[in-house]
């Protein structure tokens, strides 16, 4: 005869679906952080670096120097051509129309970033003469054709 009561089967079948639907709750949490989107995942590196307000950073403004308007919408930078002189500082305002968009500038780093419908002002100088490529790093823009070029004389 066996010495394992009804009550004891019950008990242990009870344990392992207990067991099986925990380990199933973990494993689908899981799935869900590894599969979730963050749009800020899919840009350069720099701008996962947020401040205190959860914003993404932009470089500090520059007192007293010049300031450059540049717009950001429908995929493009106006101007998409800019001329600095070497060892000037600049002010960029980013304004993002349509969406939020940011300013990455090759051998610089990340510039600006703007909010949907915001300005956003940040101070840029750049030593060195040469050709700088510029773009924005949100997801897909680049690709859409949104760059530009700083050429430092």
């Amino acid at each position: 005869m066996s010495s394992t009561s009804h009550s004891d089967v019950y008990r242990k079948e009870h344990f392992v679906r207990r067991i099986t639907a925990l380990l199933a709750l973990i494993l689908g949490a899981s799935l869900l952080v590894a599969c979730s989107s963050d749009n800020n995942a899919s840009k350069h590196p720099d701008m996962n670096k947020s401040n205190s307000s959860g914003e993404m950073d932009s470089r500090p403004m520059i007192v007293g120097a010049p300031e450059i308007a540049v717009s950001a919408n429908a995929l493009s930078f106006t101007p998409k051509e800019i001329t600095l002189k070497a060892g000037s500082g600049v002010n960029i305002a980013l304004t993002a129309g349509d969406v939020e968009h940011d300013m990455y500038v090759k051998g610089v780093g990340h510039v600006a970033h703007a909010p949907k419908g915001k300005t956003v002002t940040a101070g840029l100088q750049i030593d060195k003469a040469g050709s700088y490529p510029f773009w924005c790093t949100v997801k897909g823009h680049r690709a859409g054709g949104m760059e530009g070029t700083i050429t430092v004389t």
